[in-house]
């Protein structure tokens, strides 16, 4: 901002000089600012490194057992998406009680879900991320003219990372999301990559993914093995994803950012732009609707993401500090067998209900079933306000996140509305689902 000030009403200002950062804190704190930033608090469990050395030693019991490669590891990660990002960082008076911020009230927002590979030296192949916006037609999508132009490839192939758009009710991944996931990214590779490595198709191939409860249902783990026999789910220990989980370690910290480091120059250049247009800087109004920000948002997310590609050693370092790369090793692969034969490989499960049957994590069949509870009996909540919630999803229906432009959705809406499909008997999810898929062929 104040280097398209000075360009403006002081470009002689500019030449032989650089508005460099260290010059913009002089200058910020001679006016009494002070750098403002908001936290927020993250605890992994004391036993965390038990648990994902444990983890990992069960991943070299399975990789050895069934001859499962390094480049059939895949891994992937949900991370919330502001579609007008900004920085949690401004200048203010010093002791000022409250900090200001433009757009930090906008909470507009997609899911994008990231897919990972380790390959043969273990570096890591990024596969794309999934975007899921709000609404309930593809009308919510970005434009289909930006859509089909062949920038955004829906089905990863090799080399071409793919950014496959769905939808939801209000942005959340579920479990239809992270079945079509699957098709797009995860499974695409994983076939191809046993192309590549003369494997048969039937070779087992290992997902990493975190203890998020949509993914421990016994639906959602039934469809996977059902589908998809020879992919084997294993879940990062609760609460420690910040330590073993690929991108929640390396890649959420560097993309995010520069996400929002292009809106921050799109804002400059509107800003800018304006401002030559004789428009007085504190009547300088960025373009931020839905329409206009969402089609630069898929851009901004796509430039991101290529640069995260890009950086190999960095990517390597990520999947070294998982520790997961430590399973393919001759010392782990020991350690492993030994605590197999000592029956610690695998901790019993919880004690099942009366009608539920115990899996035995120690057989030899080495299932999607191990180490997961069997319902964790998620979104439970009073019956009595099923009938209301259900008839307020109905009125609902058709409407677009679009809307939310004019005011015409309320987020808390589209919140209950969902929680009604969880309680009614299926039937209105299932309608959902199909019309969805008609949708989007």
């Amino acid at each position: 901002m104040i280097r398209s000030y000075l360009g403006e009403h002081a470009p002689e200002r500019l030449k032989g000089f650089s508005v460099s950062d260290s010059w913009t804190k002089a200058l910020l704190y001679a006016i009494n600012l002070t750098p403002r930033k908001g936290t927020s608090n993250r605890k992994e469990p004391s036993d965390w490194e038990e648990q994902i050395e444990l983890m990992v030693l069960q991943i070299a019991y399975i990789a050895e057992k069934e001859n499962i490669p390094p480049a059939l590891i895949t891994a992937f990660d949900h991370i919330g998406l502001q579609i007008m990002p900004v920085r949690n960082q401004t200048w203010a008076e010093v002791n000022a009680d409250t900090v200001p911020l433009m757009h930090l009230d906008d909470y507009r927002q997609i899911t994008g879900v990231v897919a990972e590979a380790m390959n043969d030296d273990m570096g890591g192949v990024v596969l794309g991320m999934q975007l899921v916006y709000q609404g309930t037609t593809d009308k919510c999508l970005p434009a289909r003219d930006i859509r089909n132009n062949g920038d955004f490839p829906a089905v990863y192939s090799p080399g071409v990372m793919a950014y496959p758009m769905t939808y939801t009710y209000n942005h959340w991944a579920d479990e239809e999301t992270n079945m079509e996931l699957f098709e797009a990214l995860i499974i695409p590779y994983l076939q191809q990559t046993k192309v590549r490595l003369s494997l048969p198709p039937d070779q087992k191939a290992i997902t990493l993914l975190d203890c998020w409860p949509v993914q421990k249902t016994a639906s959602f783990r039934s469809r996977v093995k059902t589908r998809y026999p020879w992919l084997l789910l294993r879940y990062i220990p609760p609460k420690c994803t910040g330590k073993g989980q690929k991108f929640d370690v390396d890649g959420g910290g560097i993309v995010k950012p520069k996400i929002v480091a292009r809106a921050q120059k799109y804002v400059e250049s509107e800003f800018t732009r304006q401002m030559k247009e004789g428009i007085p800087a504190d009547k300088v109004n960025v373009d931020v609707r839905l329409g206009t920000i969402k089609q630069r948002h898929l851009y901004w997310v796509k430039e991101s993401m290529t640069e995260f590609a890009a950086n190999m050693p960095a990517r390597k370092k990520g999947w070294e500090k998982t520790r997961v790369p430590n399973a393919f090793t001759d010392a782990y692969k020991a350690r492993a067998r030994e605590l197999h034969a000592q029956g610690k490989l695998f901790p019993p499960l919880p004690v099942p209900a009366d009608d539920e049957e115990q899996p035995d994590p120690a057989s030899d069949d080495i299932s999607n079933e191990e180490q997961v509870d069997e319902d964790p009996g998620l979104l439970k909540r009073p019956v009595e306000n099923v009938a209301a919630c259900t008839g307020l999803w109905e009125a609902r229906q058709g409407v677009d996140s679009d809307d939310e432009e004019e005011g015409e959705l309320e987020l808390a809406d589209m919140t209950v509305g969902t929680f009604a499909i969880s309680f009614a008997d299926g039937k209105d999810e299932v309608a959902f689902q199909s019309e969805k898929k008609k949708r989007m062929e």
